[in-house]
């Protein structure tokens, strides 16, 4: 996903999360495999960073924020 929506929502003490996104991407062996639009995604922050899979090379510049791609596997995504 390259954005979210709804973070304010989440909850700081469990680190539970539930976003919308415009878009999501799936990956098959560093390769994208496809997409979809208007999806949820839901987790915990602490098993989401146990999932880390890779860091992809490219830099992604949002006002103050400057972070790279970052996959993760295993967060509950819903398509809507």
């Amino acid at each position: 996903m390259r954005e979210i929506m709804g973070a304010h929502s989440t909850n700081t003490a469990s680190g539970a999360f539930s976003v919308t996104s415009p878009t999501v991407y799936a990956f098959k062996k560093e390769k994208m495999i496809g997409s979809a639009k208007n999806a949820i995604i839901s987790g915990y922050f602490s098993d989401m960073l146990k999932n880390y899979v890779m860091q992809g090379g490219k830099v992604r510049y949002v006002d103050f924020l400057v972070a790279p791609m970052i996959a993760f596997k295993g967060l509950n995504v819903i398509l809507a």
